[in-house]
């Protein structure tokens, strides 16, 4: 009986797991897990985290409102990450270093504020401390494997024990680690289509499907979004086409001057007088251009 209650939590951890399928705790798994003794601490603390604020929401903080009970979480994280810090310091160890940096991001965990929120406010004391240990089970498989591949691919060492020559540098780098959660949750959507065709998990077609409601809601906030910058950058190019058809239109400049043979009819004036009124006109021009020169 006890062996299938285990087996139960670890099954629950892959059908359920909240890295590979909620999609929840992902900065840690990503940042901090660059070698396995960093990552080994960060699902303890994790796991931690994870019991005490289940047990404090299902406890005491049903009748709180959302944001108190956030700050109880994030305080409970601070106590934490307080006393993994002054234990860091009696260890003098250099992989561990690294580990320092990274418990900021584990006090604000949103794994066990998202598991709290959504499951222990709502449930008994042994419901919610079982979906602590699924949750932490499944994290802590995720977290060792990634900082076990990252550490002896990136530095050739394993519990700082060197095995191979190859090192690549990448594997340091954040983006491999979210390399490395794409391949496992691939890998994992097939053996759960692999149990799901032997019969051993009827739920895993549903799970790997299934959507959490706020994913839901963030999913068509998205979407209204994308719909009214579409509405903007359409009404923008209209804009901007009316503004160029505008510049392209001919102006008009009025009625034209008429000619002087408009203005006397041809044969009614002499050469002579032409030859007066063009000399005129420029004695006009040039007292006009002095006059803008004196002011």
């Amino acid at each position: 009986m006890p062996e299938q209650k285990k087996s139960s939590l670890i099954k629950d951890a892959m059908l359920d797991n909240p890295i590979l399928i909620q999609a929840v705790g992902l900065t840690p798994a990503v940042i901090a897990t660059t070698n396995l003794r960093v990552a080994l601490w960060v699902a303890a603390i994790t796991a931690v985290h994870l019991v005490l604020c289940e047990t404090l929401a299902c406890l005491w903080l049903k009748k709180w409102p959302d944001w108190l009970r956030n700050a109880a979480y994030l305080f409970l994280g601070i106590v934490l990450v307080f006393g993994t810090g002054l234990l860091l310091e009696l260890r003098d160890n250099v992989e561990l270093t690294a580990l320092r940096w990274f418990l900021p991001l584990l006090a604000a965990s949103s794994l066990s504020a998202a598991r709290s929120e959504r499951f222990a406010i709502h449930h008994t004391l042994r419901e919610s401390l079982r979906d602590a240990a699924v949750n932490a089970i499944g994290f802590a498989v995720v977290v060792v494997v990634v900082g076990a591949l990252r550490e002896s691919l990136g530095h050739g060492t394993l519990f700082g024990w060197e095995f191979m020559q190859v090192r690549v540098r990448a594997f340091w780098m954040p983006f491999a680690g979210f390399l490395l959660l794409g391949a496992m949750a691939a890998a994992l959507k097939i053996v759960l289509q692999w149990m799901s065709s032997r019969g051993l998990a009827k739920d895993a077609p549903e799970v790997m499907e299934m959507v959490p409601e706020d994913r839901i809601e963030r999913l068509e906030k998205i979407h209204r979004l994308l719909q009214e910058a579409e509405k903007y950058e359409e009404n923008r190019k209209a804009a901007a086409q009316q503004e160029q058809e505008k510049e392209e239109e001919p102006v008009e400049l009025g009625p034209r001057a008429p000619t002087l043979e408009e203005l006397i009819p041809e044969g009614q004036y002499s050469s002579e007088d032409k030859e007066r009124l063009d000399r005129a006109l420029e004695e006009l021009l040039k007292d006009f251009e002095r006059g803008n020169s004196d002011e």
